[in-house]
This record gives structure tokens, sequence and C-alpha cells, in this order.
């Protein structure tokens, strides 16, 4: 039984994501690195974070695996107390996060939120995000092509050559957030 109405909020209770104390958005190139599921790779550099749906490039476009984005920071510390999180803004489909070569955690929902601050240390830093998508857009792709030149297949294939791409990727904007 409820004894308070629905507008009333308990006054002990925080949020759970409060707000940043301050926020470094993370603009620019970054390095990605692609990874098909037989082990060929290709890298690309995105001067900025985009849905690999809308790449006019077909081999980003119609790509299924995983991709690892890579930026280099330099000389951006922490507060001495303080906390940070990456915030990658939006992606699809999956992403696991390292620092500095130290894995802090995957995320698959919003919001694409992690806690970095033990692999954080003062001066130059790197961050890699390791994004896995599904196998939509190949299997889209591999329809536009002759059949002895698809790379995927399976039983039952709900697409065609005209199906829409899915969106794909790190499409951010992705920041640093500072809190106390």
């Amino acid at each position: 039984m409820f004894r308070k109405t629905a507008d009333e909020k308990p006054s002990n209770v925080g949020e759970n994501f409060p707000a940043p104390e301050s926020v470094i958005p993370l603009q620019g190139a970054w390095q990605v690195d692609f990874i098909r599921p037989d082990s060929s790779t290709f890298t690309r550099q995105m001067d900025t974070l985009t849905d690999w749906s809308l790449v006019a490039d077909t081999a980003v476009a119609h790509f299924s695996g995983t991709a690892w984005y890579r930026k280099e920071l330099q000389s951006i510390n922490l507060p001495k107390g303080a906390h940070m999180s990456i915030n990658l803004g939006s992606v699809v489909a999956v992403a696991k996060v390292r620092v500095n070569g130290q894995d802090v955690g995957g995320i698959w929902t919003p919001p694409y939120r992690l806690d970095i601050t033990s692999a954080w240390r003062k001066g130059d830093n790197t961050i890699e995000i390791k994004v896995v998508n599904t196998w939509a857009n190949r299997l889209i792709g591999d329809q536009k092509l002759p059949a002895e030149k698809r790379t995927t297949w399976t039983l039952v294939n709900p697409y065609k050559a005209d199906s829409p791409l899915h969106s794909s990727g790190l499409t951010g904007p992705v920041r640093l957030e500072i809190f106390k």
C-alpha cells in the first residue's frame, strides 16, 4: 500500500546521476580501427563521430564486427578528491572502454556513462572505445553483391538490398565529466 501521493519525492533520495561540476568535450578526430569477423582490418580517421550507416564508404556503412576508437588526451588533470566519468552520448550496439590500457567497463544502455577515475593519471591519457554492432548492415550490403562475393549468410535473412541500414557505431557526443 502506498501512503504518499505519486508527486511527493522523499527528502533523503539523491540523484542517480548527479550533474557534473565541469564537462570536457572530446572533439576532433578519432582513429578508428575496424576488425571484421575474419580478423581482416582497415583504419579510418573520423573527424567527427558519425553513424556508420551514413558514411559514403560502403566498407564502413555495411560493416559488421568490432571497431576500436582511439584518442590521445594531453594534460587534463583531475582535481584531488574528484571523480571523472566518460559519457559516450550515444552508441549502437555495445561498447567497452579502456583508459591507459585498463578496462573500465562495458555499456549497452543509456546513460552511456562509466566512472574512469581509477584508470586516469596525471598528464597524458589514452582513451579507447571498443564498439561492436550487429550484422544487419553486412547482410543488407551483401544483398547488393553477386552471390560469389558475399561474406555472410544465414538460413533466414529478413533483409533485402533496399532495406534501410541500421544505425551503428559511436555517435557521441563523447565528453569527460568531473564530479566532487
